[in-house]
C-alpha cells in the first residue's frame, strides 16, 4: 500500500518527524502504519533527470523511523543511502567519520543493519527491505538499503536508533538525538545497473552545505501515552494517563540530589529528575532501571521512592523530621525577630516567633519524610522497578 505525500517540501526546508508509539512493520512496503507520520514530495536530481518521491518521518522518542518511495524506471536493483548530520551543524573535524564521504565532517554518522557484527557489537539500524550494507570503498560507510518494488514505484523502510555506538571505520549508528534536536539529512538514489545516482537535496555526496533539516516534534495529546524520556534506555518510562497539551519529556540522572532536595538515605545507584514541559492529568506510571550487582537487601524488598517536598518541621532540611529539628526549636524557643537566638527556620508559622505553636507543629509531622514510597511492583528478570505519580520531583531507588 502506497500513502500518497501530505504536503510539499522543497530543498533546505525543514522536515519534522512525528511522535508516535506505533512502530512500523519494517518489511520494505509503506503501509498503514505510516498514516500518523509526517510525509512531504520530495524530487531526486540527478544526471539523467529527476524522480519524484516521497519521505515520510516519525519516532517514538527511541528511533528514527523513515520511509522513503521514488517513482522510477525499470530497473534491475536499485538502493538509497542516507546520511545524517547531527545537529546538523556541518561541522568540520577530524574527519575520523565515515572515510571518504565526509572526510571533513566529524559529526555525520554512520548507520548500518543486523546482522552484521562489528567488534562484537550487534549493529542496531533496521533496513527496508534486505539487510542493509556498508559501503567500504568509495562510499566510506554510510548506512544503504536494496528497495522493493511496487506499483511503478520502489519503496524502502529505515529504523534507526537516536543513540548508537562509535565504532571506528565503519561507525555504528553514533547518532545521538533526543525529541527536541534536529540533524541534517541527505538522501542519495542510485539505480543498476546503469548506477545512475541522485539525491535530495541536489548535488552529489560531497554537497554537505545542502543538507535539509529533520527536527523531531513534540510529544501530541492523548490518553494512555507512552513517553521515552531517555534516548539511551527504553526502561525508563512514563505512562501518561491523559496528556492535555504538546511538549516534551526528558530526564537527568546525577549521582547525587538535585539542588535543593535532601539525600534519598540509602539510594541505589542514581537520582532520575524528569523535566516534562507539556501539561497532564491522572495518574502517571513510572519504570526505572537498577543494577541487581551488590544490593544490600533482597532484590524483592527494593523500592521507588520520589522527593514529595519539603514536610513543615524539617528544620535543617535532611529530608525528616526527628529529633534533630526539635532540638533545634527547643534551642531557638522563645525567641523573636531580633534576638540574639532567633532562628528563622524553627518559625514554622510565621508569626515572627518561636513558641509553643511552633513545637507542636514538628511534633504533629514528627517521624514524616521528605520522601516518599510509590512502589507498585518490581520485575526482577529484567531489573525494572514501577511506581505511580501525579507530579515530577527527582525519584530514587533504595
Amino acid at each position: 500500500m502506497f500513502l500518497a505525500a501530505g504536503s510539499l517540501a522543497l530543498a533546505q526546508v525543514g522536515f519534522q518527524a512525528s511522535y508516535s508509539t506505533n512502530k512500523p512493520t519494517i518489511d520494505g512496503v509503506l503501509g498503514s502504519e505510516w498514516s500518523d507520520a509526517n510525509s512531504y514530495a520530495i524530487s531526486l536530481t540527478g544526471t539523467a533527470g529527476t524522480f519524484p518521491g516521497t519521505v515520510y518521518f516519525k519516532h517514538d522518542g527511541m528511533r528514527i523511523y523513515l520511509g522513503l518511495s521514488v517513482t522510477a524506471g525499470d530497473h534491475d536493483f536499485d538502493e538509497f543511502v542516507v546520511f545524517f548530520d547531527e545537529g546538523n551543524d556541518g561541522k568540520f573535524g577530524s574527519g575520523s567519520h565515515d572515510g571518504i564521504l565526509t572526510s571533513n565532517q566529524e559529526d555525520l554518522k554512520a548507520c548500518v543493519s543486523p546482522p552484521q557484527l562489528y567488534n562484537g557489537v550487534p549493529y542496531t539500524v533496521e533496513d527496508g527491505f534486505y539487510n542493509a550494507g556498508v559501503w567500504y570503498g568509495y562510499w566510506g560507510g554510510d548506512f544503504s538499503v536494496a528497495c522493493a518494488f511496487a506499483v511503478n514505484h520502489w519503496e524502502c523502510e529505515f529504523s534507526i536508533p537516536f543513540v548508537g555506538v562509535d565504532g571506528g571505520s565503519p561507525d555504528v549508528s553514533d547518532l545521538v538525538c533526543g525529541v527536541t534536536d534536529t540533524v541534517g539529512i541527505k538522501i542519495q538514489y542510485f539505480t543498476q545497473p546503469n548506477a545512475n545516482n541522485y539525491f535530495y537535496p541536489a548535488g552529489d555526496q560531497y554537497d554537505i552545505a545542502t543538507y535539509t533539516t529533520l527536527s523531531f516534534s513534540s510529544i501530541p495529546p492523548g490518553n494512555n501515552v507512552v513517553v521515552y524520556p531517555d534516548p539511551e534506555d527504553s526502561s525508563v518510562s512514563l505512562t501518561f494517563e491523559h496528556i492535555l497539551t504538546p511538549g516534551t519529556a526528558t530526564v537527568s540522572k546525577t549521582s547525587g540530589p538535585p539542588e535543593g532536595v535532601p539525600p534519598l538515605p540509602g539510594i541505589i545507584g542514581l537520582y532520575y529528575d524528569f523535566d516534562v514541559t507539556f501539561t497532564f492529568s491522572g495518574t502517571v506510571k513510572v519504570s526505572i532501571p537498577y543494577d541487581d550487582s551488590n544490593l544490600p537487601k533482597p532484590e524483592s524488598q527494593l523500592r521507588l521512592w520520589h522527593y514529595n517536598g519539603q514536610v513543615v518541621g524539617d528544620v535543617n532540611k535532611d529530608g525528616k523530621v526527628n529529633l534533630t529539628d526539635l532540638a533545634i526549636i527547643i534551642c531557638a524557643f522563645g525567641t523573636n525577630l531580633g534576638s540574639r537566638r532567633w532562628n528563622p527556620a524553627c518559625d514554622l508559622n510565621g508569626d515572627g516567633r518561636v513558641d509553643l505553636r511552633d513545637l507542636l507543629i514538628a511534633l504533629r509531622n514528627f517521624g514524616k519524610s521528605s520522601w516518599v514510597d510509590v512502589t507498585t511492583g518490581i520485575d526482577t528478570v529484567n531489573n525494572v522497578i514501577f511506581g505511580e505519580t501525579q507530579s515530577f520531583p527527582p525519584f530514587g531507588i533504595r
